[in-house]
């Protein structure tokens, strides 16, 4: 699992940090986070996006952006999650 603030980003071309390992995610491992299976709050109120071998998990509507607020990507395999921890690695994150 990677845990990172969650921020929102004006500049396309500086994405924030949880998508920025997706993406890295998706050139070590094609198609792990393509169409998730569903998307939608959860009873807690979070969002999720549910993939097959991932989800990503993020705050309620109402505390995105906000001091604290964070989004986690998380992988449903030992190798997704392998994957997830060496991304954010070779991008110089450290989960929260």
């Amino acid at each position: 699992m990677h845990r990172c603030p969650d921020i929102r980003s004006e500049d396309a071309a500086n994405h924030p940090e949880w998508l920025n390992v997706i993406h890295a995610v998706n050139e070590a491992r094609p198609g792990t986070f393509l169409e998730p299976d569903s998307v939608g709050p959860n009873a807690s109120g979070n969002y999720i996006e549910d993939y097959p071998e991932a989800r990503v998990v993020f705050p309620p509507e109402a505390e995105r952006f906000t001091p604290g607020a964070v989004v986690q990507v998380i992988g449903k395999t030992p190798d997704v999650e392998h994957a997830i921890r060496a991304a954010a690695r070779k991008l110089g994150y450290t989960s929260l």
